[in-house]
C-alpha cells in the first residue's frame, strides 16, 4: 500500500493510496483508522485510538501500530517537537 506522511512540528499524519487518513498522531491523541475499503465493508473506524495528552510513550506505541497494522514506518523526524523537547 502507498502511503504519504506529512507533518507540521504538532501534527502527524498518515495518508493511503485511496487518500483516506489510517493515522494521525498530536498532542490531542492517537488514530490509526481503517483504510477507506475497511470502512466501508461495515468493520469500523478505529483499530487503535486513544485521547490526549499524547506522550512518548503514546508515539512510540504509534510508531508501532501504523507499521503493525500498515507495515508504515514513521521516521524519528516526524516526531513532534513538544515530545523532542520533553514537554509532555
Amino acid at each position: 500500500m502507498k502511503t504519504q506522511i506529512t507533518s507540521d512540528g504538532k501534527t502527524v499524519w498518515v495518508n493511503s493510496g485511496d487518500g483516506s487518513c489510517i493515522g494521525r498522531f498530536s498532542h490531542f491523541g492517537i488514530d490509526i483508522h481503517r483504510d477507506f475499503i475497511g470502512q466501508m465493508s461495515g468493520e469500523g473506524q478505529c483499530l487503535e485510538c486513544k485521547k490526549g495528552p499524547a506522550t512518548l510513550d503514546d508515539w512510540l506505541q504509534f510508531q508501532a501500530g501504523m507499521m503493525r497494522h500498515y507495515g508504515v514506518k514513521i521516521a524519528k523526524r516526524h516526531m513532534p517537537r513538544y515530545l523532542r523537547l520533553g514537554k509532555v
